[in-house]
């Protein structure tokens, strides 16, 4: 089987040595090598005096962000959250609960099935409905469809902002 290695994105200008910043634009190019691919990273404000040794299989253009970045860790941190809630949803032991607890929670997992699925956390089973593919533990679960009125989407929306008050 072909096994195509590409270096990651590099940390420096290949040109100047400089670190990128955050936020920098970078301009990197794709050289062919011995048996693998080369990459090359130049910081797009001086890529314009830079003279790749080969001719590049591709060039392409793209903003530097450290893993630090807050912004992209608390998304990161959100949807794992969201993630495990789903399971926690999906998996919740219903015997006792009253029907307005299990209305909510259906919402709940709807709207959040919505999110894990054009995430691609969540793939729909073949033969369509209700089932689907939860990708990281290789479980399916049942995300039946729900009639989303402004009544339980209130209800929803309160305890969710109720959650993320209690942080």
């Amino acid at each position: 089987m072909f096994d195509l290695q590409i270096r990651p994105a590099g940390r420096n200008c290949a040109l100047t040595g400089e670190a990128f910043e955050h936020g920098e634009g970078v301009v990197s190019y794709l050289l062919p090598g011995k048996g693998e691919y080369v990459r090359i990273d130049v910081a797009a404000r001086v890529a314009g005096s830079f003279t790749p040794p080969e001719i590049p299989v591709c060039r392409w253009n793209w903003e530097f962000r450290t893993p630090e970045d807050p912004a992209r860790e608390a998304a990161r941190s959100a949807l794992a959250q969201s993630d495990e809630l789903f399971l926690a949803l999906c998996n919740a032991d219903a015997r006792d609960d009253p029907p307005q607890v299990l209305e909510e929670r259906a919402a709940l997992r709807h709207l959040l099935g919505l999110m894990l699925q054009r995430k691609r956390l969540l793939k729909p089973l073949a033969g369509g409905g209700d089932r689907f593919l939860h990708v990281a533990s290789n479980q399916e679960v049942q995300v039946p469809p729900v009639k989303m009125t402004p009544q339980l989407l209130q209800k929803v929306a309160a305890q969710m902002n109720h959650w993320k008050a209690e942080g």
